[in-house]
């Protein structure tokens, strides 16, 4: 009966550290500037102010990407490749950094009726489609991913 009084104790205790640490946790302005940042794991659990945006045309058939000197890289066909590229979390941005930003074409969306979409990129992560400027974590992620060398 003892040792169950003791370990229920130790218990209550343990959970009124965890209950303090919480509290001091949320209250401290670490836990918001985490969850504002979109490549933080807070902030991809909680959303970070992104929203999800496809600049694709409907029934997109193949995404052209584009190099800096505005040569195809590479043509994209896959529907996995197509997906990441069109359905990404877009987010917020600064607007002094658009009044620095100089604009590429990047990628090219081709739809099944012959619609095409171009998004235009710059050097500091923001993305341009139609004349709206956003920024995207996960599209600069995914065109790093496509331009870095790949080992067989």
């Amino acid at each position: 009966m003892k040792n169950n009084m003791i370990l229920k104790t130790s218990m209550l205790l343990l959970a009124l550290v965890g209950v303090i640490y919480g509290i001091r946790a949320l209250n401290s302005g670490t836990l918001q500037t985490e969850a504002g940042d979109p490549n933080s794991f807070i902030g991809s659990l909680l959303g970070a102010d992104q929203k999800l945006f496809n600049w694709c045309p409907l029934k997109t058939e193949k995404v052209e990407v584009f190099t800096r000197s505005g040569e195809v890289e590479s043509v994209k066909t896959e529907a996995v490749d197509i997906s990441s590229l069109c359905e990404i979390a877009i987010g917020n941005f600064a607007t002094t950094d658009l009044d620095k930003a100089e604009f590429v074409l990047k990628l090219r969306a081709h739809g099944s009726r012959g619609e095409v979409t171009e998004l235009f990129a710059s050097e500091n992560g923001l993305f341009k489609v139609q004349d709206m400027p956003f920024s995207s974590a996960v599209l600069t992620k995914v065109l790093g991913r496509l331009s870095a060398p790949e080992s067989h």
